[in-house]
């Protein structure tokens, strides 16, 4: 095995931790990305202490505000040589629509347009490994997702489960579309269906009776937290899977899209909306 330089976001807690101490255990060096320091600190110790010659670190950044990722996106390009993986792992979703400082409705924010602008400033770095990987944590929820250009952000309706399944739709077009846009290079983007996970993703930016379905649902069907990361981390550490870009992956296995998903235009003026949106946090 050839050990190789993996980032992963949201990777204090959940799904993105179990995914980090996995690869460490399988050799690899690892850096997290994520808001908090003081848990950022735990997780490098526990990381080191996993794989004594590993090399581990961390960078702050806030997915809630574009300009912190933009900051730290371009911290992390400057001093890193090459980066093998990035997993977008970090998400959140919100029981009431919040705006984030740009207007945008915050679900999608965290979800999608944080990762989007934090891999723009980290693909010329990804592409000078021998074969990068982008891989985004994205959800079955995108089979019942929609995407509404002109209600992008639901001021109608919102309803937290929409949002989300919509955030989880943008994950998985901006997978296939990334896969296009580096078809000729040596490099594969993936999205990953982890399963309903026993996290507090739902929880801890809920309250009242959503606070209570989310903790009740996780309680009877959630999965352990390290089987939702088994297929992040057999896609960042298996280079047999190296020429299977562009696809959506569940329990190590590829499977199909939602009939949405299948759109090639949408995903290409997805791309291009995105772009627009995030024109000020990309250069």
């Amino acid at each position: 095995m050839s050990k190789k330089q993996i980032f992963v976001t949201g990777a204090t807690s959940g799904i993105g931790k179990e995914t980090a101490l996995q690869l460490a255990d399988k050799g690899h060096d690892i850096s997290i990305i994520a808001r908090n320091e003081f848990k950022c600190k735990a997780v490098v110790d526990e990381l080191q202490s996993r794989n004594r010659d590993g090399n581990f670190n961390y960078y702050i950044a806030d997915f809630t505000d574009l300009a912190s990722v933009q900051k730290t996106a371009k911290q992390i390009a400057s001093n890193t040589e090459h980066i093998d993986v990035l997993i977008n792992n970090a998400g959140a979703v919100y029981d009431k629509r919040i705006l984030s400082a740009d207007g945008y409705e915050m679900t999608l924010v965290s979800n999608h347009l944080a990762p989007f602008v934090l891999t723009h400033h980290l693909m010329p770095t990804i592409l000078k490994s021998n074969w990068g990987k982008v891989i985004t944590v994205a959800s079955d929820s995108h089979f019942k997702g929609t995407m509404d250009f002109n209600d992008l952000h639901f001021e109608k309706n919102y309803f937290i489960m929409k949002a989300y399944e919509r955030s989880k739709l943008a994950n998985v077009l901006f997978t296939i579309e990334l896969a296009k846009i580096y078809a000729d290079r040596n490099f594969s983007s993936y999205a990953v269906q982890p399963g309903h996970v026993k996290s507090d993703i739902g929880a801890k930016t809920s309250s009242g009776l959503v606070h209570f379905a989310w903790n009740t649902y996780n309680s009877i069907f959630g999965i352990p937290t390290a089987e939702g990361a088994w297929t992040s981390v057999y896609l960042a550490d298996d280079n047999g899977v190296n020429n299977l870009s562009g696809k959506y992956w569940d329990l190590k296995q590829p499977k199909p899209v939602s009939k949405i998903a299948q759109d090639e235009q949408l995903a290409k003026d997805f791309w291009n909306l995105s772009t627009e949106m995030t024109k000020q946090y990309l250069d």
